[in-house]
């Protein structure tokens, strides 16, 4: 084990090694993952490709996979002597531990065109309408700011949604589906059978207009989903019509915010089937 923390001087590898007990499958599984992550870094390149290449490193260590880590070890050594943007990086770094400022200066705007900031973060209309079967929906969004909302730090959204029977047939909505994120990530999940206690018939050209809300505790969020209809056929004429084919009319993502503009994309989380508060 000492050798291996001599051979491998990465941040945290000892502490890692020696809390590190695997198992054969275990070591198996991570050694998966470092395959996984080789074809991944091979399209990386600059910072990015450096933080790959040691997530890599790590993971060999941790399985005490050696000559992977020290194939990855080697990889990681030439591409911080070959890659341009890490090679102005430790350039930058040496000038200003030397207190060489017109040298920082020059590589530091040297670094900024090598490797440009990330673009701002993707955003969602509070606004969407997506069509199928022949219905169509549209949903628009707003934050309406209430006293109570405000004691109880929840952040009140409303949204109309809008239903057109554009088809020949008539539709009746069954059932409807929200997958709602709040800014932090957490998904929920909320299903019921209609929507604010109806199941509205929808005959050919005719629309149906609803308004709900959604509390969150973000000052941002996103929701989709999808609606349950089934269309209407007559048997004989004049006969009551009866259920047909069933279909999903799906909600395109929306955003919800305070700015009344558009909300950033929440990011990724596992998500979290459950029911707690009521969404329509």
């Amino acid at each position: 084990m000492a050798y291996a923390w001599r051979l491998f001087h990465a941040p945290c590898a000892a502490a890692t090694l020696r809390q590190f007990r695997g198992t054969p499958r275990a070591a198996r599984q991570l050694r998966v993952c470092c395959q996984a992550q080789a074809n991944e870094s091979a399209q990386l390149r600059g910072t990015a490709a450096e933080r790959q290449l040691q997530r890599r490193l790590d993971a060999a260590v941790r399985a005490e996979d050696f000559a992977q880590a020290a194939a990855v070890r080697d990889e990681l050594m030439a591409l911080r002597l070959a890659d341009p943007v890490l090679v102005t990086r430790a350039q930058l770094e040496q000038a200003i531990s030397s207190e060489r400022w017109s040298d920082a200066v020059r590589l530091r705007d040297q670094l900024t065109e090598l490797e440009p900031p990330p673009p701002p973060p993707a955003r969602v209309p509070c606004s969407s309408s997506s069509t199928a079967q022949g219905v169509s929906v549209h949903v628009t969004s707003r934050w309406v700011r209430t006293d109570e909302s405000a004691r109880k730090n929840v952040f009140l959204y409303t949204y109309e949604v809008t239903f057109v029977n554009e088809s020949q047939t008539p539709v009746q909505l069954l059932a409807r589906h929200w997958i709602i994120t709040d800014g932090t990530g957490r998904v929920e999940h909320v299903r019921g059978p209609g929507v604010i206690g109806q199941q509205p018939v929808l005959g050919p050209g005719e629309t149906f207009t609803y308004s709900s809300f959604c509390p969150l505790r973000t000052t941002s969020g996103t929701m989709a989903g999808e609606f349950g209809f089934v269309q209407l056929v007559k048997s004989d004429r004049g006969a009551t019509p009866k259920p047909g084919r069933p279909f999903e009319l799906p909600v395109a993502r929306f955003g919800l915010s305070v700015e009344g503009t558009d909300a950033p994309l929440p990011p990724m989380r596992e998500e979290e089937d459950t029911e707690r508060l009521p969404r329509e």
